[in-house]
């Protein structure tokens, strides 16, 4: 389907607003109620034996009002141009787990506040005789200061067995890089022995990890209090989510060439950790410095906020960074799509045809630091990409 073509349209009480990205069978967007408010996360599935498993988990989750699950505020079918799809509306995540991975490796702090909703999260559906069949990352979704588990894997099997070996992976890809279960610290290394069937204690489950995992355990001095703002997903990155294009639209910032903009500070997570599923987004890298080598690739890549403001930058070169494409043409129709949502933005791509390695959708051009973080917001009230960033184009 094309899904691009889609912005602008209603379904059900919802108008789908910027295209996010799209993961096999569905599409990713930012949507808003009919009656107006603030944005959400919607998922559209194509017709078909996946996309009709995929509105059944959504089903289901309307009957599980966990806040460790991904909070669900409306789910249905609709038609577009004559196809009948299934779609869901989410909670607008800031993250998931995956891109924070990308860019860093998790501190103690972070790993329990996040691992211990996820943990939380999975014993509530295992409770209820319920599978969530995708553990990963990606499925780890970042709202607020809260880590909540995607709910687009839902079954009733109930095979908890294959949700903790999932779980004891994950915990694995956030701390060792060599998947290596010894490199853990407790109590990390005795949960990931025991969900991965090693030669750890026997025994464990989702509510006993949930309890190990508590960051009330954790000294008040370590808990991660100090809230650091991600900045969420767009064209990525649901991807969402996605997050992709989302959670779901985002798209990596430019890299060193011309034009050369300028990239915020390094990501930080808070409590608890969190672009989807998401959709594939891709990490956003400081296009002011080369791109670290693979040795480095565990050190924080700076993205998602906005940039450290020197007040004495008087200079008129700065703008808004919507999206990045890597040819001209897709950049140049997500420019026509965002001007026919919100004309007054005046998207454009840059740099001219031929001349880049990656093109930018661009709001604004020529302005200081500070009108141009002004137009960042009004760009944003206006439906454009969460992820939408400030950054200083110098040719």
């Amino acid at each position: 389907m094309n899904w691009t073509g889609y912005e602008g349209r209603d379904i059900g009480a919802w108008r789908l607003g910027s295209f996010l990205g799209e993961r096999d069978y569905r599409a990713f967007f930012v949507a808003r109620p009919l009656s107006g408010g603030d944005p959400f996360l919607m998922q559209v599935a194509a017709p078909g034996p996946a996309g009709d498993a995929l509105g059944a988990s959504w089903n289901r989750a309307r009957t599980l009002p966990e806040e460790n699950l991904l909070r669900m505020h409306d789910t249905g079918s609709a038609g577009l141009d004559g196809t009948r799809v299934n779609y869901a509306v989410f909670d607008l995540p800031d993250d998931d787990l995956s891109e924070v991975l990308a860019a860093r490796r998790l501190d103690t702090a972070e790993a329990r506040s996040i691992l211990a909703a996820v943990a939380a999260g999975l014993s509530y559906l295992h409770g209820r005789g319920v599978q969530h069949g995708a553990v990963t990352p990606q499925n780890v979704f970042l709202v607020g200061s809260h880590a909540k588990l995607g709910v687009d894997s839902l079954s009733p099997t109930g095979n908890e067995e294959a949700d903790l070996k999932q779980f004891g992976s994950m915990m694995l890809a956030a701390f060792s890089p060599q998947n290596d279960p010894a490199q853990l610290e407790p109590p990390f290394r005795e949960i990931a022995l025991g969900f991965l069937n090693s030669a750890g204690e026997r025994g464990w489950t989702a509510e006993r990890a949930a309890r190990a995992l508590s960051p009330e355990r954790v000294p008040a001095a370590h808990s991660p209090s100090n809230k650091k703002k991600w900045i969420p997903l767009a064209a990525a990155a649901i991807p969402l989510v996605v997050l992709g294009s989302w959670w779901l639209g985002r798209s990596p910032r430019p890299e060193p060439q011309t034009p050369v903009p300028q990239s915020p500070p390094p990501v930080a997570v808070s409590t608890p950790a969190p672009t989807p599923a998401p959709v594939v987004e891709q990490q956003k890298p400081d296009p002011t410095r080369p791109s670290p080598s693979p040795a480095r690739a565990a050190e924080p890549a700076p993205k998602n906020e906005r940039p450290v403001r020197n007040r004495n930058d008087q200079s008129k070169a700065w703008a808004v960074i919507a999206a990045t494409y890597n040819s001209y043409s897709a950049a140049g129709k997500r420019a026509s799509a965002l001007k026919r949502q919100s004309p007054s933005l005046n998207p454009r791509v840059f740099p001219e045809e031929g001349k880049g390695k990656q093109y930018y959708v661009v709001f604004g051009s020529g302005l200081t630091q500070d009108a141009a973080a002004q137009l960042l917001q009004t760009a944003r009230q206006q439906g454009a990409p969460r992820d939408a960033y400030v950054t200083k184009l110098e040719r």
